[in-house]
């Protein structure tokens, strides 16, 4: 298990962070989920949905890189396609 202060979990935070900021519309838009998928192929992506005001909300799947998959089997290891519909 990874600790708290591990190196690779704040990167990858840090991911996530800017992956959210530039599908963002700017000031105002609301991050409603976000999570981590495993698909069927065993690669990760970063599931989230964000609505910017006046606008419905917008759902968007970016492929996560390689190099977090360890952190994301030992941390999110629930996390996968059974949750989609």
């Amino acid at each position: 298990m990874f600790e708290i202060d591990s190196p690779i979990r704040e990167e990858f935070f840090r991911w996530c962070d800017t992956t959210v900021l530039e599908h963002s519309k700017g000031d105002g838009t609301i991050l409603k989920e976000w999570r981590p998928r495993k698909g069927d192929d065993g690669n990760y992506q970063l599931v989230f949905e964000i609505a910017a005001p006046g606008e419905n909300t917008a759902r968007h799947e970016v492929p996560i890189p390689d190099k977090y998959n360890r952190l994301l089997d030992e941390e999110y290891p629930s996390h996968d396609h059974e949750h989609e519909n």
